[in-house]
């Protein structure tokens, strides 16, 4: 029945496939982050291929945060010629809508830029040095855009914008390490490193 709802209505369909998008790109993308830097070991066996997914994620959620944005003035012209209204796009702009987009664009972009940053001293060399500290910011400007929209705009309820960001954040953590998990378990050399990492946290051991 919701289904078919959906399906009769244009409005509807694209915008829970952007919404869709925009969560697969900006949870995983946060995830695969905060993955990376709670498990250090794991990462330095992921090596540039989890930055590819990091930032392949991130690209992900910009195009679908660009796009909920448009299909959002499209909506309120009722027409699809709303997608590239610049008029209603500057006004969207100054809503909590518009911040939102502001801080998720910010977040996925730092995320990005942190798969090109190097930690300092090397794989082993501290987890929010060098890229990885722009990482951590990253994941916290993208999941904290969720909680500028609805309830967490009420002052008095500020605890519960944080309370939000927490869930997201370990939602988006559980997200990030299935790929790097089925990465690793797929070699049979990581078998045993993989389920001694998965029941290390927060600490990773390391080897030597």
């Amino acid at each position: 029945m919701i289904w078919g709802e959906v399906a009769a209505d244009p409005w509807a369909l694209a915008s829970a496939a952007g919404k869709w998008l925009l969560y697969i790109g900006v949870l995983g993308a946060a995830g695969t982050q905060l993955f990376r830097l709670v498990f250090p070991t794991a990462d330095e066996d992921l090596g540039r291929a989890g930055r590819r997914v990091q930032a392949a994620l991130a690209v992900l959620g910009l195009g679908a945060g660009c796009l909920t944005y448009a299909l959002r003035a499209a909506a309120l012209t009722g027409e699809w010629s709303g997608l590239a209204d610049g008029e209603m796009l500057r006004l969207l702009w100054q809503t909590p809508v518009g911040e939102a987009l502001a801080y998720r664009l910010s977040g996925l972009a730092l995320l990005i830029a942190a798969t090109f940053r190097p930690r300092v001293g090397g794989p082993r060399g501290g987890g929010l040095m060098g890229g990885g500290f722009l990482g951590l910011v990253g994941a916290f400007l993208a999941l904290w855009a969720f909680a500028r929209v609805g309830h967490g705009l009420d002052q008095e309820a500020a605890w519960a914008a944080f309370v939000l960001l927490a869930h997201l954040a370990g939602i988006a953590l559980w997200i990030g390490a299935l790929w790097p998990l089925y990465r690793l378990a797929g070699d049979g050399r990581n078998l045993g490193r993989c389920a001694e990492t998965a029941g290390s946290v927060p600490r990773c051991p390391h080897e030597g």
